[in-house]
């Protein structure tokens, strides 16, 4: 009998071109890309190379590039670096953050995390079909708000955000 994977919400298949393009890195060019020998630069070329490809796909420098070993990972990078980045130099105002109902559970530690820190934390709902209310986010954008987290193909029920939307809302209030 055919077994038929079924949890794409938590990890999904190595595409054959990806592997393809991966195995000379699993047997052939392993070394530690801070490493001076050959091995090691040419893991560090091949990395260095990829930075150079995706930066240009979603067009930022790829000094401003960051990898990381996880969503979860980066997660913590974005909203925490940012979180307390803000909270530096915003002495004079408690920080808000808006997160969805959806959101992974990296954010809504994160978002714990900053509470502990002292920001004020909000939640906004979703409708029956797992769309973010726009006018329930509306309502909750504050003067002291500076984050706002909305998962935009959520991992749980498949739902895409209106992520355009968001932004113009989020630019205008």
């Amino acid at each position: 009998m055919r077994s038929i994977y079924l949890d794409y919400a938590t990890t999904t298949p190595v595409a054959a071109s990806v592997r393809d393009k991966m195995l000379p890195f699993l047997s052939e060019f392993y070394g530690h890309p801070a490493s001076c020998h050959w091995f090691g630069r040419a893991a560090n070329e091949a990395i260095e190379d990829a930075r150079s490809c995706v930066a240009t796909l979603i067009g930022c420098h790829p000094s401003e590039l960051v990898f990381t070993s996880s969503g979860t990972e980066s997660i913590n990078l974005a909203l925490l670096g940012a979180g307390r980045a803000i909270a530096r130099s915003e002495t004079d105002v408690r920080p808000h953050i808006i997160i969805s109902t959806l959101e992974h559970t990296a954010v809504t530690a994160c978002a714990e995390q900053l509470q502990r820190d002292g920001w004020t934390v909000s939640q906004v709902g979703c409708d029956q079909n797992g769309i973010v209310r726009l006018d329930e986010l509306e309502r909750l954008i504050r003067n002291e708000t500076r984050l706002i987290s909305i998962i935009h193909a959520s991992h749980r029920i498949g739902t895409l955000q209106p992520i355009h939307q968001v932004v113009d809302l989020c630019r205008d209030t």
